[in-house]
């Protein structure tokens, strides 16, 4: 859903199980939040999720060396 903070219409919601530390590499190696949905709230045909947001930070060395294999990509 990126880069729009607030969707009008969720047309597709994908669920998919991750080990969470493997998450976390992934999240901070490609600068992303994570939010953890625990449910989802069916309230007069409108949906909302509770759960929860993290944000993971790494050295600044951590970045460089992703973003220099970034950019031997291209």
């Amino acid at each position: 859903m990126l880069p729009q903070s607030q969707i009008d219409t969720m047309n597709l919601v994908i669920v998919h199980e991750w080990d969470f530390e493997d998450l976390k590499v992934t999240c901070t190696a490609n600068i992303m939040d994570m939010v953890s949905v625990d449910g989802i709230i069916d309230k007069d045909s409108t949906y909302r999720f509770s759960g929860n947001l993290y944000k993971f930070e790494a050295p600044i060395e951590f970045y460089q060396e992703r973003f220099e294999n970034l950019m031997m990509d291209f």
